[in-house]
C-alpha cells in the first residue's frame, strides 16, 4: 500500500509589516521546518506571495508547483493559492483555477465579497499506480458571508465539471474562513482584534460542501469539534480565544470508481512562541483511496 500526505496552510502573506516579531524574515525557518517535518506530498497554500515562493524555491526543491491565477489584489502584493506536490511521485495531468464570483474566468467581485478570491487545481496522477484524482486549493472571503456561501456553490460547480464526466476523486484544501460547528449560545464574542470584521456564521459553508457530497476529514476522523478547536489563531496560539474558529479544512469526495476511507487528522500546532510558522495552524489528513472492488489503490495521508 502506498501512502499520499495532504497538507493545507495558510501560511500568511510574506509582505505584512503588522506582524512583528511574526513578519515573515523572522518566521520563514520555522514555517519551512514545519512543512519539513510533516514532509507532505501535497499541499494547499493560501496567501501564497513573492516572498513566500522565494524560500519555498530554495528550500523545497522536491515539489512543482501550480501557482494558479492572482488574487486579492494584482503586482507585487498578489496572493494565489498554490498547490504543491512531489514532483517525483506525481504526473501533472492539466492544472489552472478560477474565480469565486459570477463570473469565474475572470478578474471579479460578486455579492459582498471585499476582495477578489479564486481557486487553484491540478489533476495529478500517481506514477506508482497510474490513479488520477483532482486537487483544488480554494481560499474563501473573511467578510462577506454571502460571498463565501455563493463562492463554496462556484467551487462545487467548477469541481463537477472537472470530475463527474470521469468520475475522478478529489481533495479540496483551503481556508474558508467559515467555521465548521457553532459555539454554544452565551460563549460571548472574541475580543476584536482577533479576527478581522465579524466572526463568521457556522456551518453555511461546511453544509455546502457536504450537502454536495464532500466529507470533512477532521469529522470522519472521529474528532468533534470543540471551543478551543481552532485552526487560527492570530500568533496567539494557545493564548487565543476559544471560539471554534477551525475555518481550515480538508475535505474529500469518492469518485465513480473508488471511495474514501478516512483514517486520520491532524490539526498541526507547532510553535516557538513568540514565533509560530503562521497565523494559522496547518491541518492534515489521512485517507485511503480504496477502489470499488475492495483492492486499495492508493492512500492520502
Amino acid at each position: 500500500m502506498t501512502t499520499i500526505s495532504v497538507m493545507t496552510f495558510n501560511i500568511r502573506g510574506s509582505l505584512f509589516e503588522i506582524d512583528g516579531d511574526n513578519v515573515w524574515p523572522n518566521r520563514a525557518d520555522l514555517n519551512v521546518r514545519t512543512i519539513r517535518r510533516r514532509d507532505p506530498d501535497l499541499i494547499g497554500f493560501q496567501e501564497y506571495q513573492a516572498g513566500n515562493r522565494a524560500i519555498y524555491d530554495q528550500q523545497l526543491t522536491a515539489y512543482a508547483v501550480e501557482v494558479g491565477p492572482e488574487t486579492c489584489t494584482t503586482g507585487d502584493y498578489a496572493f494565489y493559492n498554490a498547490i504543491y506536490w512531489k514532483r517525483g511521485r506525481f504526473e501533472r495531468v492539466d492544472g489552472g483555477g478560477f474565480y469565486v464570483s459570477e463570473t469565474p474566468e475572470t478578474w471579479s467581485l460578486s455579492w459582498d465579497s471585499s476582495l477578489v478570491r479564486g481557486g487553484t487545481w491540478v489533476r495529478l496522477r500517481d506514477r506508482m499506480d497510474g490513479a488520477d484524482f483532482v486537487m483544488l486549493n480554494l481560499h474563501l472571503d473573511h467578510i462577506g458571508e454571502q460571498a463565501r456561501v455563493e463562492g463554496a456553490r462556484v467551487a462545487v460547480t467548477q469541481i463537477d465539471a472537472l470530475c463527474r464526466a470521469e468520475g475522478l476523486p478529489v481533495v479540496v484544501t483551503g481556508d474558508f474562513n467559515s467555521r465548521a460547528w457553532a459555539p454554544e449560545a452565551g460563549d460571548g464574542p472574541p475580543p476584536p482584534s482577533f479576527y478581522t470584521g465579524d466572526i463568521p456564521p457556522a456551518g453555511s459553508v461546511h453544509r455546502v460542501f457536504t450537502q454536495a457530497g464532500f466529507v470533512d476529514t477532521y469529522h470522519a476522523a472521529g474528532h468533534v469539534d470543540h471551543l478551543d478547536t481552532n485552526t487560527y489563531h492570530d500568533f496567539l496560539g494557545s493564548d487565543a480565544p476559544p471560539f471554534a474558529m477551525r475555518i481550515d479544512w480538508i475535505l474529500t469526495r469518492d469518485g465513480s470508481r473508488h471511495r474514501f476511507d478516512v483514517r486520520a487528522a491532524e490539526i498541526v500546532r507547532d510553535a516557538e512562541p513568540p514565533l509560530f510558522p503562521s497565523d494559522h495552524y496547518p491541518v492534515m489528513a489521512i485517507v485511503e483511496l480504496v477502489a470499488s472492488d475492495g483492492a486499495t489503490q492508493s492512500s492520502i495521508r
